[in-house]
């Protein structure tokens, strides 16, 4: 059973993000995540998963 939301706060969205070849995609889909998660001050959890490209990875973080 998931937490209950304290009054005057909402659940935020959620984002599985896997390999991307089109770097501009992921661009677009973090933009929205950005934007969906309410921009600066909110509260954000990032999951790091392995990266069998590890140039990419370290764009990511």
């Amino acid at each position: 059973m998931p937490a209950q939301v304290p009054p005057g706060f909402t659940r935020g969205p959620i984002i599985f993000m896997g390999p991307l070849i089109d770097a501009r995609a992921a661009e677009r889909m973090l933009q929205s995540f950005w934007d969906e998660a309410g921009s600066y001050g909110a509260r954000v959890l990032i999951v790091a998963a392995a990266s069998a490209d590890g140039a990419q990875a370290e764009h990511m973080r």
